[in-house]
């Protein structure tokens, strides 16, 4: 079976719209028995449900604009 990439960018769009992140949380829980890998991408944590978090194995996280921000990342991945 070949792998397949479901890319959502810019997913601070989705909030508020209960509907997409219903769906973008289905395919992270559902999609490893299609071979199907979601990447996520975004400016802000806030943007991540935490229950999404919670599905994701790898997080690239490529900077923090200043230590509130650090200190929020390492507390939410503690």
């Amino acid at each position: 079976e070949q792998l397949k990439l479901l890319m959502y960018d810019e997913v601070h769009n989705m909030r508020g719209v209960p509907a997409a992140q219903a769906r973008i949380e289905k395919d992270a829980r559902e999609g490893r028995k299609y071979f199907v890998v979601g990447m996520l991408s975004s400016q802000e944590l806030e943007d991540f449900p935490k229950e999404l978090a919670n599905q994701c194995t790898n997080f690239f996280i490529m900077g923090c604009a200043d230590a509130i921000e650090s200190k929020k990342i390492a507390d939410r991945f503690d």
